[in-house]
């Protein structure tokens, strides 16, 4: 049997085989030994324990931990490192100022944790101190370096699903961010489905995040706010308007909104028109050499040059500023609209007011910037209406089309069923129009009994309409007398049926109430 684990197999590169090989060996050597089969087996433990340990050992080192100096194999993370190195320094620290006065402590090494300190503020207002309530705690802190600075912020957020309306732009919210509360006027926007620009909004939408951008004290990300309308804490409905997370911050971003501009043809010439009206200066038209406009009716075209006002005025070349040239796929009208659509930049507004709440009398009687909706509600403003935005009727004027007109050498050339067939309207009546028919005598009979009969028939048919419709009546009622009689043989019925229920309802609370006056005078 020792020939199947002889040297020449291929397997025995590798040193797990090996193992099994000395094992097997050694089990047919010291077949009747069963203190061999423990020996190997604690080996083999022994080395598995050793590569498991070397591999989570490896793992966590990956991750942040490192190995113990003391060489027992133990794994730290970093977290155990601080830790140490803190409690080293702080023995050092203790044996260095043992023999230390109490303010060279706190000089050196400030004040420990459960002190109770004094701190003096410069530059308080009078009214925190004139307006102070001891009821009402007052929480310091201390901000980074980078905080101090302002800037536009970009975050994530998301209208309270309590809040009762939706948000708009430009009007101006309460942030609590960190440890600030300020007024600011976001500006709402989304990314588009092709990720290509930041789309203004309106309107915050009802169930979904947006993007929002404010001007505000610079935070880092991740940080997470909510924000209100009224800090004053009398509002009937749900307080939270909105709640978000900061993504970013910067110097400035790119928002846009759609932007229509519209134009009139002055001069065209086949495919070519040249359209003024549309921008103000033929600098502002240079921009956008090769956009693509169409006309209200469909046709597409593009821009190709600005008109300057050297040109001469018969080349279409002299025109007003900000006229250009276009082609389109086919001739236009002069009465055509043509338009471009484009996207244009939105800037927020960098307004930043703190809320100074604790300055007041009362807490809640700080009022910030109101919304253009308070404003017209409490100073009785109108909304303002354009006339241009009414909706009006629409009067268009028939337009009348130029007769067709084939040549003759086409039309000769043309078969048959593609030659016109409709001819022309004469202005004085044709034979055919002027003649009369005089009919003969047999004519004459058989035209008047042809109305005869049409007259008997006419009558028949009146005579059986009256009849039909009295007929209808008359079923009507009838119908409406016997539904009258089934629905109140329905109404005894149920009648019936609800008072067969009660009785049998009563029958058994009756039942019930015997049977446990029957149970308590048994059990007395």
């Amino acid at each position: 049997d020792d020939d199947d684990f002889d040297g020449d197999d291929d397997d025995d590169d590798d040193p797990d085989n090996e193992i099994t090989v000395e094992g097997m060996d050694q089990e047919d050597d010291d077949d009747d030994d069963n203190g061999g089969k423990e020996r190997l087996k604690a080996a083999f433990n022994a080395e598995y324990d050793a590569e498991k340990a070397a591999r989570e050992g490896g793992n966590k080192k990956k991750k942040g931990g490192r190995r113990d100096d003391d060489g027992e194999g133990g794994v730290t993370t970093y977290y155990d490192q601080v830790k140490r190195e803190m409690e080293q320094q702080a023995t050092l620290n203790e044996e260095a100022f043992k023999e230390a006065s109490i303010e060279e402590k706190l000089m050196h090494l400030g004040c420990a944790p459960g002190l109770y300190v004094r701190i003096e503020l410069h530059a308080v207002p009078c009214e925190f101190i004139l307006h102070f309530k001891k009821n009402h705690p007052v929480v310091l802190g201390a901000l980074l370096p980078s905080e101090h600075t302002k800037g536009l912020l970009q975050v994530r957020v998301k209208k309270h699903r309590w809040h009762a309306k939706i948000l708009k732009t430009n009007d101006p919210i309460i942030i609590s961010l960190g440890w600030r509360r300020f007024q600011s006027l976001p500006i709402y926007s989304i990314l588009d489905r092709n990720e290509t620009r930041m789309r203004f909004l309106k309107y915050t939408p009802e169930h979904m995040h947006c993007i929002g951008t404010f001007y505000g004290p610079l935070t880092m990300p991740n940080i997470g706010f909510c924000a209100f309308q009224r800090a004053g804490s009398g509002q009937a409905s749900f307080r939270i308007c909105a709640t978000g997370v900061v993504l970013e911050q910067g110097k400035s971003f790119t928002i846009v909104k759609k932007l229509k501009l519209t134009g009139a043809p002055y001069k065209i010439h086949k495919n070519t028109a040249f359209i003024r009206n549309m921008f103000s200066s033929s600098l502002e038209a240079a921009k956008f050499v090769g956009a693509a406009i169409k006309t209200v009716s469909g046709i597409r075209g593009q821009i190709k040059k600005p008109v300057t006002n050297s040109g001469t005025a018969s080349s279409g070349g002299a025109g007003p500023d900000g006229a250009y040239r276009a082609t389109f796929e086919d001739r236009i009208k002069m009465s055509d609209i043509v338009f471009l659509r484009t996207w244009t930049r939105v800037e927020p507004e960098r307004f930043y007011n703190p809320v100074t709440s604790l300055l007041e009398k009362s807490h809640d009687s700080w009022n910030g910037v109101r919304t253009i909706r308070d404003i017209r509600r409490q100073d009785r403003i109108p909304i303002p209406t354009r006339k241009d935005s009414e909706y009006k009727p629409i009067q268009r004027s028939a337009v009348k089309f130029a007769p067709l007109r084939i040549p003759k050498k086409i039309l000769a050339e043309l078969p048959f069923k593609s030659k016109p067939k409709l001819e022309r309207k004469h202005k004085n009546k044709t034979m055919e129009q002027r003649r009369k028919v005089v009919m003969e005598p047999q004519e004459k009979k058989a035209y008047s009994l042809i109305q005869a009969l049409n007259t008997l028939r006419n009558e028949r048919a009146k005579t059986r309409k009256i009849a039909e419709t009295e007929r209808k009546m008359k079923r009507d009622k009838r119908l409406a007398k016997e539904n009258e009689k089934l629905e109140l043989k329905r109404k005894e019925k149920r009648k019936a049926r609800y008072v067969s229920q009660a009785n049998e309802k009563a029958k058994r609370q009756r039942m019930a109430e015997k049977r446990s006056k029957g149970g308590r005078s048994t059990d007395d």
